[in-house]
């Protein structure tokens, strides 16, 4: 589980690996549970209500901009135990930017972040899921846990169900 409590246990199980983490193998019946977060607030309350009352975890990546506007919000969520990883400043297509733009994104991210917590995200996700060379050296450089997912669950507004996604995982 990446959470709170769960942040050592994958870095520990990913090591220090530049490749992105998609899972982590473990013994326990466990999974990790991520959101991502850019557009509003609405229903995070609600989430944070759920995992409480499950006694569970999960890691919430942000966006710089939606911290800076939300900070009550990433107040609460980071109250309620859950991890806050960064996902960027302003949620461009990182993987079309150069290595100095990526690295900016990611420092602008933290350093918002921290500003409000105290503390430093020590996970990233990219937004759209992207990754490339130059965004895996740089989320390394920044000494940040590449972490993607191998599960997604979509729920739009064209779709009133819920669709869950396989993400394949990549060669290495």
């Amino acid at each position: 589980m990446i959470g709170a409590r769960g942040i050592q246990a994958v870095w520990t199980a990913a090591g220090l690996s530049s490749a992105p983490v998609y899972r982590v193998q473990t013994e326990h019946k466990q999974v990790a549970v991520t959101f991502d977060v850019e557009w509003n607030d609405r229903q995070i309350e609600e989430l944070l209500t759920v995992l409480q009352q499950n006694q569970a975890e999960a890691t919430f990546f942000v966006t710089g901009r939606w911290a800076e506007t939300h900070t009550d919000t990433l107040q609460k969520i980071a109250a309620a135990g859950c991890e806050v990883g960064n996902h960027s400043d302003t949620h461009p297509h990182m993987a079309k930017m150069s290595p100095e733009q990526i690295i900016a994104q990611i420092k602008n991210c933290n350093e918002k972040v921290e500003s409000i917590l105290g503390r430093t995200p020590k996970l990233f996700r990219s937004p759209y899921g992207e990754e490339n060379a130059e965004l895996v050296a740089a989320v390394e450089e920044a000494r940040l846990l590449f972490v993607q997912w191998d599960v997604e669950a979509l729920h739009t507004k064209e779709n009133a169900g819920l669709d869950v996604i396989r993400r394949p995982m990549p060669p290495w």
